[in-house]
């Protein structure tokens, strides 16, 4: 079935992001609350979503804050960061404007706040998207797969027709499982996964060089 729909999550997919987000959401957090880094925080960030990571941290803090003002803070540092400092990564402008050329819908799925995004996809050259989906205007976590059940309903498409770019194994497991031709993206906090990545993962990348000629190659081998 043809590919009409392509998903792209955002940090650490097509913006070299993470290590931002770790220093503000950890090491910028702390000071920001009149208290010393404690790194032992990091030990509790995997796998959790932005409100659960922000209650975790206030809990880990004992701050008398709410999730609402801890993201608050943490977007204001982020779109700093993001027009400073993060890069799109490499490739994946040029691959974004051919498949906008082709007529293709480009959906961002992300965990991100929909205000951030909003804020600096076009500082950052790419406000080419036709959809922004977030784990909280969707009200599931992209490690759910009803996340994903829920966007196809609301942009009236199908599993099949969908190609989905993103980083988190929990994530691609989940549009996995409802049969969406997943494409990992590797980086230096999921390389640990990338040996389960490639076991059910269509296609495996460090970065969008040459993408196209990949993804014909796949589909030939696996039209369907």
């Amino acid at each position: 079935m043809e590919k009409t729909t392509y998903f792209f999550d955002f940090d650490n997919t097509i913006v070299d992001s993470l290590e931002h987000w770790h220093k503000v959401m950890t090491e910028e957090a702390f000071p920001h609350y009149g208290l010393e880094v404690d790194e032992k925080l990091k030990d509790i960030w995997e796998g959790k979503t932005n409100p659960e990571f922000a209650q975790a941290f206030i809990e880990f803090a004992g701050l008398d804050a709410t999730c609402e003002e801890v993201i608050d803070f943490w977007c204001k540092a982020m779109e700093e960061k993001y027009k400073s400092e993060v890069k799109p990564i490499e490739g994946v402008e040029k691959f974004l404007l051919s498949l906008k050329k082709q007529g293709k819908t480009l959906v961002l799925a992300s965990a991100t706040e929909e205000s951030l995004l909003n804020a600096i996809l076009k500082p950052l050259g790419l406000d080419v998207f036709d959809k922004i989906l977030t784990e909280r205007n969707i009200g599931a976590p992209k490690r759910d797969p009803h996340f994903y059940k829920t966007s196809f309903e609301k942009l009236g498409v199908k599993a099949q027709e969908v190609i989905l770019f993103e980083d988190s194994f929990g994530s691609l497991k989940s549009a996995n499982s409802l049969g969406v031709f997943c494409v990992g993206v590797i980086n230096k906090f999921n390389v640990a996964h990338k040996e389960e990545m490639e076991s059910f993962c269509k296609l495996v990348i460090e970065n969008y060089v040459n993408i196209q000629e990949k993804l014909e190659n796949v589909y030939k081998k696996a039209p369907n």
